[in-house]
């Protein structure tokens, strides 16, 4: 029975008290949001579209999301993945740093134009993602409160932890620029499939 209410295959209407059901039909609402919710966030923080396609489409499909979302214009380039993928947790990484980027331009830049450059080099790979938004006070953003900081610290300790660098360039009134540098273990990393 439990199984079938939370499916919604029983009629409430049987089972309780007028006020007792529309109570209930409220928590399986809450409920249902509530799932969905967590699906849509487990997707967005590993989208399957990494795992299948590897980063570059991944973050065309993020984009694509964002545009809509945000209103807000995008550029894509990426440059060098012609010779297999990156290793899962480089990709991970990344594709979650770009996010973080992304997540703050839509809450903070107020931009209109953010171009993002994903390059793969011999031995490392470079992201850049910058804004045309209102920028900031990088510094007085970094000696604040944890709680303003938070995106960032998680963006550099994300890099950090693959023995890579992450920098940031703000001014305010001149747009935001975020630079990533990551150490790539070549010859282990030919997941192309073929």
């Amino acid at each position: 029975m439990n199984d079938l209410i939370k499916r919604g295959e029983v009629d409430l209407g049987f089972v309780c008290e007028p006020a007792t059901r529309a109570r209930l039909e409220h928590l399986r609402e809450i409920a249902a949001q509530t799932l969905n919710s967590v699906k849509r966030l487990a997707h967005e923080l590993r989208p399957p579209l990494l795992d299948d396609l590897g980063l570059p489409a991944a973050l065309e499909r993020y984009l694509a999301s964002y545009r809509t979302t945000f209103n807000v214009n995008t550029d894509l380039q990426v440059a060098g993945f012609g010779d297999g993928r990156l290793a899962p947790e480089i990709e991970l990484a990344l594709y979650r740093i770009v996010q973080e980027a992304l997540t703050n331009v839509a809450k903070h830049a107020h931009a209109r134009n953010v171009s993002i450059v994903v390059e793969r080099k011999a031995h490392s790979v470079i992201a850049i993602i910058e804004d045309d938004g209102q920028g900031f006070d990088v510094r007085a953003v970094m000696d604040a409160g944890r709680e303003s900081q938070l995106g960032l610290c998680g963006m550099r300790e994300r890099a950090e932890l693959l023995g890579g660098h992450l920098y940031i360039e703000s001014t305010p009134g001149k747009g935001t620029s975020v630079f990533v540098k990551v150490p790539t273990n070549d010859e282990d990393t030919d997941r192309s499939g073929g």
